[in-house]
């Protein structure tokens, strides 16, 4: 499963800069009023209505993307401060037994803007060490805490 956070809320002008808050936008409930089209399967009238995502059961894998890219292609700058676990059973229709996710990898973009700039990966080992990927060079990386993360 994949999740794309905003990093951003629309006609806002801060940034997310923490995991929680930005899973906490994309599960809020949203009103959408009438010019937004939503018709009432009863009486056919466009109305007021809410909406809102939860899920039905957790995956084993789930794929994290923020979205640092604006429309216009500029890139978000603010730093993603992302846990090394997290739960989130509170997001479910219906309680599950507990599970964890344990971050293992991330993407990191180098560059200002969509159409510019450089990728390049860290990839915890079994170890528990992790490598930032690079190219062709892999080097390992003492305290993944201590790398930027923009």
């Amino acid at each position: 499963m994949d999740l794309q956070l905003d990093l951003k809320k629309e006609n806002d002008k801060d940034n997310f800069s923490n995991f929680d808050t930005c899973l906490n936008n994309f599960f809020a409930t949203d009103t959408l009023m009438e010019d937004a089209g939503y018709e009432c399967v009863t009486c056919r009238k466009k109305t007021i209505a809410q909406i809102r995502f939860r899920l039905i059961k957790l995956p084993e894998v789930l794929i994290v993307q923020a979205k640092r890219f604006t429309h216009l292609g500029t890139k978000l700058q603010t730093p993603l401060n992302f846990p090394k676990t997290f739960e989130f059973e509170e997001r479910l229709l219906e309680q599950e037994d507990e599970h964890q996710y344990s971050l293992y990898a991330f993407i990191v973009h180098h560059g200002y803007s969509a159409s510019r700039g450089h990728y390049f990966c860290y990839v915890k080992l079994a170890s528990g060490d992790w490598c930032k990927y690079n190219d062709d060079s892999v080097t390992i990386i003492p305290d993944i805490d201590a790398q930027p993360q923009k």
